[in-house]
């Protein structure tokens, strides 16, 4: 690909060093509990183990038990496991193992022979490490041992006794929640039992980040431990945890001396002295400030397109309300009266001020002046639809009403006493134990306001306003109703919002044979699973059309022992029905689920013709916002014509494949799977026996390459349906043609839940453990993959094992293979195409994946790296883009000057196989006839300037081109001499018109037989076999 060309955007790189020993790779990571810096790490499928006596030094890669350590990855990198001794008292003999290229004993840590309890000791890395480390135990003892992760270099590990298992910290809160400058604050760890006496608690905190910290001992008592913080300054922001440890008073190495620890999932707990509660805006599509707009006062109104009807959501045009009022003399609920514009009418009174992304103002200074409206009416009502400046590409103008259709009334009060909630709103009513939920009440005409939890009075004011910090420490989890009163002498008013008070999270293993994303347990219950394999999320909710949207217990997702995975099984779900869905993480992020295989979009399904995707899901507006995944159980399955169908042009026969590039929205003018589907019989009279489609899965946009993709398992609804797509390939297949699909594994954009999941402002976090936080290579665009990462590298072959099996693919075009490494090189670009065997083994491991899934499947690379690189990845049976376009075009265009074609063959290169794709034009490249058009060589009676020469001009070279042995690539309609130029249409991406029509012109019609005739031609053994010399260099080509 021409790389920028493709993408919205380029970012700028940092460097991630790796440096293997047995395999090495590298995480950014927690040094501590404190800083981070980028350290070596043990391969964690590996695993680390402690064969020894104990356990008649039984050694096995992912063994389990408690001998067979688990990951750490906050703080310091480490490993830990705790286990009951049971034997009989004395010295035990053992190693620290960690597999190495399948071999469990391939890496060892051992040479300590007199291992000291409670102490941090070293232990020499090796393979083998010798001697064996020794240690003294006691039966009956528990043993918590902690080893520290450097790599594959010496480390220290340490065994801290305790008469009994460690207990676990299960919750931390602190009293008083909010904390006034000179307070001292108390902070209590639920204990989940009564501890040993040599297990000893601590709370540690900072003031500076972790620059400096400080340490108290806990009081325990039965299953609770306390301790104080001091009093600070009013803006001091204070960091804590807790964690135990048997030793008496540790001053260093907190992780790896800790036997149990609590820090908010790696997070900290944390509050600021003096911070009070804030009462954020009010949270609708409408609404108003004050919050009881009346006459003779200046109201400021507020539109937020992320709710209602979605009409201008991310529009980014001028937006005006078409406005009015409804009156005592209005005939009908919905009776404007003294609308301000006609339809369509843009005026600055009308024209709405864009405060940010989404929310928009208009200032009004008094309504009846505003609207007109004689002093004889009384106003009940103002009435909106915000509109679109321009009208829109079908003609009329975007609109935004309510998420039902309505127009959109705002109350204009009398002078009478009211009351009303502005927060917490009935749209998020989610809370958390250890939050501070402000609740904030306005009323109008009254002289107090009293506040209550259900039925039990909080707190009361004087005023028209209360703000009022709720303390939720200490309620049972479930629905609790804020109810605000307002009173005026003997009268009274009330409103009401219900809150959603969660529990602790559960902790559960994930259930056997389940994955991440969407597991189908039967037709009416669905287990739905999220990847966290940082573990540093705190909770997280499925909300959807099973819970209107609103978090509750039943879908409240149990969190795994590792904290690497949250789960929950829903029940009762309605068979075949469509429910959008979305994975609500800590109260603030909604995501899709990440492996599902259909999405709704609120920016671009909306434009999908009705004829593309019949009776596709509303999406959600007004209950959710971003991208939401659907579930559907009961599914009818497709039913293949062709069930094993292998390409007619593999392995021996590799030099008959002759590709057509085909972008869906360009092949034809509906833009469909369906419209491509009935051209395929002009495919196959062409000779082609693989078509190689640009990218299909749910990308950016909807009329795109497609080369942003964010949904890795959902066919792009704008194409056409799942269905259609398997059609198409199956139709295919009939036809005894592959198809191959383009595929992008370098780069995520925006919308991918994998890069919201963990995102840092503009970039990835440091801590996502898919994304680098920037690239290593000069043109990457998008969010760069970390292809070193073991939870990239199995997302990846999860995906294409969907595609070769869900959707019958027969292989995969790699776009921008060569980004695929982790190997930094800046902005050079001579460094980035050089050898890198760190990538080698990269894309080796992604083609054995492929090849153990569909061994006849296709794997092509667009590398363009250096060539002893290539002949590395050709011989290992990986096909290459030959990248002979500029030859190609030279010989097009009558030019001698660089028209060499010798490397248009794989022999000329070192490749033993036929395993070059060798192509004139590709989609990123001028096309050839347009070339010719503006650049042509002309002579006596010839002039390539012409069309109809042009055109005459590329059958010869097309008999060049297909006559040198090997497989051959056709960007779609090369063949009909396509003239438009890649700039049609104002640039690389944008549309370009289908040309059939062409097929009616004598010499465009005679260029695609001479296709066929070359594509026939080919199939003969005197292209298929034996070696060839070439003489491609010069003014006449040959090769014999």
């Amino acid at each position: 690909m021409t790389y920028l060309s493709k993408h919205l955007s380029k970012f700028t790189r940092i460097a991630t060093i790796v440096r293997p020993k047995v395999f090495l790779v590298v995480f950014t990571l927690f040094s501590s509990l404190i800083s981070t810096k980028s350290i070596a790490q043990i391969y964690q499928p590996d695993g680390v183990r402690m064969p020894g006596t104990w356990n008649g030094w039984s050694n096995i890669t992912g063994m389990g038990g408690p001998f067979d350590l688990q990951a750490i990855n906050q703080g310091t990198l480490r490993w830990q496991t705790s286990f009951q001794y049971t034997g009989a008292s004395g010295v035990q003999e053992f190693k620290f193992v960690s597999t190495a290229f399948g071999d469990p004993w391939g890496n060892q840590w051992a040479g300590n022979i007199s291992v000291t309890l409670n102490n941090l000791n070293l232990f020499t890395y090796g393979t083998p490490s010798d001697p064996n480390n020794k240690i003294s135990l006691n039966s009956g003892k528990w043993y918590t041992v902690v080893f520290e992760d450097k790599g594959y270099v010496s480390t220290r590990a340490i065994f801290m006794e305790t008469s009994a298992q460690p207990v676990e910290i299960s919750t931390v809160s602190r009293q008083p929640l909010l904390v006034d400058t000179g307070q001292q604050v108390t902070i209590t760890a639920t204990l989940s039992s009564t501890p040993s006496p040599e297990e000893k608690f601590f709370l540690r905190f900072t003031t500076d980040d972790w620059a400096t910290s400080s340490q108290v001992p806990m009081n325990v008592n039965a299953t609770s431990a306390s301790a104080p913080i001091p009093a600070f300054s009013e803006g001091t922001t204070v960091k804590y945890y807790v964690y135990s440890s048997t030793l008496s008073n540790p001053s260093a190495d907190f992780d790896l001396v800790s036997l149990r620890i609590n820090s908010n999932n790696g997070q900290f707990y944390t509050y600021t002295v003096g911070e009070g509660i804030q009462c954020g805006p009010a949270i609708d599509v409408v609404y108003t400030d004050p919050a009881f707009p009346q006459e003779g006062q200046p109201v400021m109104v507020y539109f937020n397109a992320e709710f209602g009807n979605g009409g201008l959501f991310n529009y980014t045009g001028d937006v005006f309300a078409h406005t009015g009022v409804i009156t005592n003399l209005s005939t009908q609920p919905s009776d404007w009266r003294y609308v301000k514009t006609e339809w369509g009418q843009n005026t600055p009174e009308t024209k709405m001020t864009r405060l940010g992304e989404n929310l928009y103002s208009l200032q009004i200074d008094d309504i009846r002046a505003y609207y007109g409206v004689p002093a004889s009416e009384t106003i009940l009502k103002m009435a909106f639809v915000f509109r679109g400046g321009e009208t829109a590409s079908w003609g009329g103008y975007p609109e935004h009403k309510n998420a039902d259709g309505s127009d959109i009334f705002v109350k204009v009060y009398q002078p009478q006493l009211n009351v009303k909630i502005l927060s917490p709103s009935p749209r998020n009513p989610l809370a958390s134990p250890d939050e501070i939920l402000a609740v904030c009440v306005e009323a109008l005409l009254n002289d107090s306001i009293f506040l209550y939890l259900n039925n039990a009075l909080l707190t009361s004011a004087a005023g028209n306003n209360l703000a009022y910090p709720l303390e939720l420490q200490g309620y049972a989890p479930g629905t609790y109703w804020i109810k605000a009163i307002a009173k005026v002498g003997s009268s009274i008013i009330a409103d009401s919002v219900s809150i959603y008070l969660r529990g602790p999270v559960q902790v559960a293993d994930l259930p056997v044979g389940t994955k991440p994303g969407i597991n189908y347990i039967d037709n009416q219950t669905v287990t739905l699973v999220l990847h966290d394999p940082p573990a540093k999320k705190q909770f997280a909710f499925a909300i959807g059309d099973f819970s209107n949207w609103k978090p509750n217990d039943q879908t409240y997702m149990k969190r795994t022992p590792d904290g690497k995975y949250y789960w929950v099984t829903l029940t009762g779900i309605q068979p075949g029905k469509e429910y959008a869905f979305q994975y609500f993480i800590d109260g603030k992020l909604k995501i899709a689920d990440p492996y599902a295989d259909k999405i709704l979009d609120p920016w671009n399904d909306k434009w999908i013709p009705s004829s593309n995707y019949p009776n596709l899901k509303a999406y959600p507006f007004d209950l959710t916002t971003g991208v939401v995944s659907i579930l559907q159980t009961n599914r009818q399955p497709y039913n293949w014509i062709v069930n094993n169908f292998v390409p007619p042009a593999v392995h021996s026969t590799q030099s008959d494949l002759l590709i057509y590039e085909l972008l869906i929205r360009d092949f034809t003018d509906e833009k469909t799977f369906k419209a491509a589907m009935e051209k395929l019989d002009y495919l196959a009279s062409l000779g082609v026996n693989a078509i190689e489609l640009m990218p299909v899965m749910e990308f950016d946009g909807n009329e795109s390459w497609g080369y942003a993709p964010n949904f890795f398992f959902a066919p792009d609804k704008y194409y056409g349906t799942a269905n259609d797509l398997k059609a198409f390939i199956d139709a295919a297949h009939q036809r005894g043609i592959a198809v191959i699909m383009d595929i992008v594994t370098n780069h995520a954009f925006g919308l991918c839940p994998l890069v919201q999941m963990y995102f840092d402002e503009d970039k990835p976090a440091s801590d996502n453990p898919w994304f680098n936080p920037q690239a290593t290579h000069p043109l990457s665009v998008g969010y760069d993959f970390n292809h070193e990462s073991v939870y990239t590298r199995q997302f990846i072959k999860d995906v294409l094992t969907y595609w070769l099996t869900e959707y019958k693919f027969d292989g995969f075009r790699f776009d921008l293979s060569k980004g695929l490494t982790q190997k930094y090189t800046g902005n050079d670009l001579a460094a980035w195409s050089a050898y890198d065997q760190s990538r080698i083994n990269i894309l080796t491991d992604y083609y054995n994946h492929i090849k153990s899934v569909n061994p006849n499947a296709y794997m092509i690379l667009e590398h363009f790296a250096n060539n002893d690189e290539e002949v590395v990845l050709a011989n290992t049976g990986m096909l290459l883009w030959s990248g002979m376009h500029d030859q190609y075009k030279q010989v097009g265009i009558g030019w001698t000057e660089n028209s060499n074609l010798s490397w248009a063959y794989h022999g000329n290169r070192g490749f033993t196989y036929p395993n070059l794709v060798d192509y004139m034009e590709n989609h990123d490249e001028e096309r050839i006839m347009a070339e010719a058009l503006q650049w042509g060589n002309t002579a006596a009676g010839y002039n390539l300037k012409d069309t109809l020469t042009a055109v005459k001009h590329q059958q010869q070279a097309t008999a060049l081109f297909m006559g040198i042995p090997g497989p051959k690539m056709v960007w779609q309609f090369a063949e009909m001499g396509y003239d438009y130029s890649i700039l049609f249409g104002g640039e690389r991406t944008a549309n370009k018109p289908p040309r059939w029509d062409y097929l009616n012109s004598y010499e465009r019609e005679r260029l695609t037989r001479i296709y066929a005739a070359m594509a026939n031609l080919r199939k003969r053994d005197a292209f298929r076999y034996g070696t060839f010399t070439s003489d491609l260099s010069g003014t006449g080509k040959r090769m014999w």
